[in-house]
């Protein structure tokens, strides 16, 4: 829901100007007000019970001693020392290796459970506060369950609406020739009969007009040729001025067969 607002989308394409978020973006472009006010509202539920549940397992460990009777907390504490160096560890890692890719940040979420568990949860346990994560799980289901119902609507994935008209139109012998997303051009692989050119796979030689000679079929070219997305010219700066010198030989002979909001669709003239 993060990415239905404007200046968040904003601030990830500048701070992670390398990474590519287009399915992202264009999946918070079109989430309705209601939903992100909603998601918004939940969202800071959420946090508030969290920040309660944190104070409140602050206060039960710095007065356990003088509470004994009434704050006692199990032996075997210090095994929360292991999950809290696999956590450091593996984010220590991740900032050297990948900071900005999601994906890897996930494996951290299991010692961080674990340290959430025995840090905060734990002490509520002696203090008769479990009502305050059982709120939290509740809100949390819904926020979550709203956002899981949108991950069905076709008209929100990106790779679906922009290889939609290219996968009604193209036949086996076709070429399709982009330079986006990655992912799209994997998306169109497994969909289609037709051959494939994604440009940022392609040696800097190969980019030229004499590779459209003996190709059978027709010819269309994604309007992401004549101008890449902005994250794979940061991130392949010589390889992009090769496609931009592909692009230039070949606009003369492109006719816009179909516009959409994705840069459009043309076809190769022979």
């Amino acid at each position: 829901f993060m990415m239905g607002f404007k200046s968040i989308r904003v601030f990830l394409a500048e701070l992670f100007a390398h990474r590519m978020l287009l399915e992202e973006f264009y999946y918070g472009e079109r989430l309705s007000r209601a939903h992100i006010l909603i998601s918004t509202s939940t969202f800071i539920l959420v946090f508030v019970g969290f920040l309660g549940a944190v104070i409140r397992a602050i206060w039960v460990w710095f007065n356990r001693l003088t509470h004994r009777q009434r704050l006692y907390l199990p032996e075997g504490k210090a095994a929360l020392f292991v999950a809290f160096i696999f956590f450091v560890g593996y984010a220590g890692l991740l900032l050297v290796v990948e900071p900005g890719n999601p994906e890897l940040w996930i494996m951290g979420l299991i010692p961080f459970a674990l340290l959430f568990c025995g840090c905060i949860l734990l002490p509520l346990t002696s203090d008769n506060r479990l009502w305050i994560p059982f709120l939290m799980i509740i809100f949390l289901n819904f926020h979550n369950g709203k956002a899981i119902d949108l991950l069905g609507d076709l008209s929100k994935d990106y790779q679906y609406q922009k290889a939609k008209p290219l996968l009604e139109m193209v036949k086996e012998k076709d070429v399709i020739v982009s330079a986006g997303n990655p992912v799209f051009e994997r998306y169109l692989r497994y969909h289609t009969k037709a051959e494939v050119w994604y440009l940022y796979h392609m040696k800097a030689d190969e980019l030229s007009i004499r590779m459209f000679e003996d190709v059978e079929g027709d010819i269309y070219v994604c309007g992401d040729v004549l101008s890449p997305p902005k994250s794979l010219v940061v991130r392949f700066s010589e390889k992009s001025k090769a496609i931009t010198s592909f692009a230039t030989q070949i606009r003369a002979s492109l006719v816009l067969h179909r516009a959409d909001e994705f840069g459009g669709i043309y076809k190769w003239v022979r």
